[in-house]
Parts: C-alpha cells; structure tokens; sequence
C-alpha cells in the first residue's frame, strides 16, 4: 500500500504568472503525470484520471486531495493587464465537421481576437496535498510553468519546496474547504457558498458539473463561519440557456432524440444535434469555446440574434430579465417596475442586492465586455446558492463570493478602500502597501463587482459637477 504524508507544496516564479483561482494542486501534478507517460509512449490517447490509475494522491469518495492556491500573507502581489491575441485551432474543428467552403483566417468566424488577461507579480504560491511524497517531490521537479499561456513564458518556475504539514489537503477547518467539494459527498463541510463546480479533473470540462462546497476566494488563507440566507438549489443537470430561454419565452425548435452532452451548456441533453450546424451560422466565432460534437436545442435558440440580444449583459432569474448594461433598457425597466432609482445607480442597487443575499436561485449573470453583444449565456454557470455568485463576464466566468464582496462594500462605504484602478493596473501598483494588500484580500472577481459600487467622494463629485453645469445655463 502507497504511504501518504500530509504536505505543503511551494512554487517560486521569475516571470507573471496567468492562473484561475481555483487551480488546484491535483491538476498541476496529474497533467505532469499523464505528460510524462505520454513523452515516454505508454499512453496513445487520454484517459480520464481516478483513483484507479493515480495511486500517488490521496482521495475521497472519488475526489483528488489537492488545495486550491494561497500566497503568503506577508507577501503584496503585484496586478497587471496584458492583453494576448489568441488564434483558432481550424484544425480542431474541421476534425469533426467539413466546415464552411472557405475558412478565411484574417476576418469571419476563424479570425483572430485579442483578450486581456490578468497577470499576477508574485514570488512564490503555496497548495497543501495529501500523497505519496516521492512521487510528488519527482513530479514538482518536472513542472516548468504553472497556469496559462505556459508556452509563451508565463507562470516559469524557477523552484520547489515539498514540506510535512497539516492534513488541508480537504479542510482548512471545519466548514472552511481548501477545494471545490461535491455536497453529496462531503456533508460535513456544511458551507453556505455552493456553486456548480466539476468536482473531478479535468476541471476544466463543463460536463459532470456537480453542486459543490467552495473555499474562499481570497489569495490569502481565511476561515469563516458564513451562513446562506437563502436555501440552495442541489441539482446538477441545469442550462443555462434554457433557464434564459424559459425566463424570455423563446421557444426552441424541436430536434430528434439523440441523447449526448451539450458541447455548448456542457449539460446532457435528450435532443441534439452536431455542431456542424454552426457553420450555417457566418456571425459564430466563439468555436475556442466548443467543447464537443453535438448541441441541444436550447443552446441553439440561445445563440440566435434575438437571443444575444435578450440576454447580453442581464441577469435572469425564472421570473425576470434584469437589464444590466443599456441604460435605455435599464430606464425603461425602472420605469415598469416602480423602482427608486435611477440608471446612473441601478448597477450598485443590484450588486449590493446581490452582496445582502436577497437574489433567489436559480439565476444567470452575464456581463459584457464589449460595445457590442456577445454569446454568453451558453457560457454562463447557472447560480444555485447565494453564497457564492458565478458572473460570466465575456469569456470568463467569475466565482463572487458574497462575503468577500460586502466586506469589501463595507470598506468602500466608509472610505477606507482604495480606489480600484480597474483600467489602469499602473497607478494601483503605486499605492501604499497597506492599500495594494487590499486587491490581493479581495480577489479580482469582487473587485469586478464593486467597481459597479458608487464611491462616496465619487458621489460628491458628480453633485458639483451637477452644481456647475447649472451655473453655466443659468
């Protein structure tokens, strides 16, 4: 029988790192793991990891050990924007369908696009693990980078150090995970903040998600006692887009049974369809985002321009489309609903709502990211507790967690938090340390929330700007 020891897994970097939150050790040291067997001509194709075929981590009901990463609280990170252009792999579709007559790579659904991801400055990222130490230790010597866009130098790891800790590989403490856990399984971690997450690597894949516990979303270690105010939703087989689809009366075609997952959704379906219908469809270019061969019906309504239309930049419940982004719509919606507001802070009514609990499951948020609107709902993680709020901002989905996110309101109300400098990393990174140690407490997806916040002396402002444009028409 393999021994497991309790460790403490360090990184050190000499170049930004592009990492999720919520990567786990598990997957960093699996992939290296199937790699190597790969390189070496054992494996052909790729199999899914468990217990059976990895005997060096510790597991439970299923589910790797691994936590999440955490930087020393002691250390500031350092945040920067950079923007990437990433390309289609034509390939990789083309395996699956004919494809349009002609692919053109400079404009239409194959082109090129630019997207802006966060890299973070920081000396070295700590994960706790339970597993055979030998191995482990073998497997981190082998690891080059960690997190994305590995092959263009991001995340380089410039060294390791395993140590004997105490057993978090799971638990932090009680009713404090260190990683997404199923609620099936783990009934004692007993958290407030549940979301659909896939519980089993790869992590990455939108099938198989399951209604899991999930650890704080801070960078630094941070143990709670939050309670949900509102009841859970436990299932694990809801869309997205038919939640949004029911929620705007858009009725979808009926197709012929053809159980599979959706390669869109990412949940079963009864009726789909392939994907080459997609190439019917000149004004598609989110193909990087397809993870499969076949579509349901309900995903196929939602990517239709009146789809895109009704639920760009919303939030939808089973009763209401809230409008987030037009403010004709979001005037128009005031309007018809008799609220005490207006569309300069409709934005901060809703996030505070959203930071006090009151949103009832199950509900969609989406978020835009350009001028234009965007294929997002299919991307979107469907909401089913109030602790922790997915937000699908363009092509990334944001895990808002609400404690964090009404402490942060808090601060803000009081005038004690920094200003964000969300468009401009540079001037953050010349505040004081105290205040930069603010961005690292809250992470990026409740920054992203309480920059819809309106800030006191933001408010003062406007009042005088007011002021003097009444003086000049008077």
């Amino acid at each position: 029988m393999t021994k497991f020891d309790n460790l403490k897994i360090r990184f050190f970097f000499n170049s930004p790192v592009i990492i999720d939150r919520y990567t786990t050790i598990d997957s960093i040291l699996i992939a290296q793991h199937f790699n190597n067997i790969m390189q070496a001509g054992q494996l052909k194709e790729f199999v899914m990891p468990t217990p059976d075929n990895i005997d060096f981590i510790d597991a439970k009901h299923g589910v790797f050990s691994g936590s999440i990463w955490y930087i020393d609280k002691s250390e500031i990170p350092i945040f920067k924007t950079q923007t990437i252009t990433k390309t289609v792999n034509v390939k990789k579709y083309l395996k699956y369908t004919p494809g349009p007559d002609n692919i053109n790579l400079g404009s239409g659904e194959f082109k090129a696009y630019m997207l802006n991801y966060e890299t973070i400055f920081v000396e070295s990222i700590y994960f706790y693990i339970r597993g055979n130490r030998e191995k482990i230790t073998e497997l981190c010597s082998q690891v080059k980078n960690i997190g994305r866009k590995r092959h263009i130098g991001y995340g380089a790891v410039s060294g390791f150090e395993v140590k004997p800790a105490e057993d978090r590989s799971f638990m932090l403490t009680l009713n404090n995970p260190s990683k997404p856990l199923p609620v099936s399984s783990f009934p004692k971690a007993s958290t407030g903040k549940i979301a659909l997450y896939r519980p089993r690597p790869p992590y990455y894949l939108k099938t198989d998600k399951a209604p899991c516990y999930m650890p704080t979303s801070s960078l630094y270690e941070r143990t709670s006692h939050f309670k949900a105010k509102q009841k859970p939703i436990l299932v694990k087989n809801i869309s997205s887009s038919k939640l949004a689809c029911e929620a705007g009366s858009i009725k979808p075609d009926e197709l012929p049974e053809n159980p599979h997952h959706c390669a869109m959704c990412g949940t079963f379906a009864k009726h789909t369809v392939p994907i080459s219908v997609l190439f019917r469809s000149k004004n598609f270019n989110d193909y990087p985002d397809i993870r499969g061969n076949y579509i349901c019906k309900w995903c196929l309504a939602a990517k239709t321009a009146h789809g895109i239309r009704t639920f760009s930049g919303k939030c939808i419940t089973e009763t209401d489309i809230i409008p987030l982004s037009n403010k004709d719509k979001i005037k128009q919606y005031i309007k018809a609903n008799k609220l005490d507001a207006t569309p300069e802070n409709f934005k901060d009514i809703f996030v505070r709502t959203l930071a006090n609990q009151e949103i009832k499951p199950p509900y969609v948020i989406t978020l835009k990211t350009m001028k234009n609107n965007e294929h997002i709902i299919w991307k979107a993680t469907v909401g089913i507790s109030t602790g922790i709020i997915p937000v699908q901002s363009g092509k990334e989905t944001l895990y808002v967690d609400t404690e964090l996110l009404k402490e942060a309101i808090e601060q803000t109300d009081t005038g004690t938090a920094p200003y964000l400098y969300l468009n401009n990393t540079e001037k953050r990174n010349h505040l004081p340390e105290e205040e930069r140690r603010f961005f690292a407490k809250y992470d990026r997806a409740v920054l992203k929330m309480l920059s819809y916040i309106r800030r006191p002396e933001k408010k003062e402002e406007q009042k005088n700007a007011k002021k003097r444009r009444l003086k000049k028409t008077a």
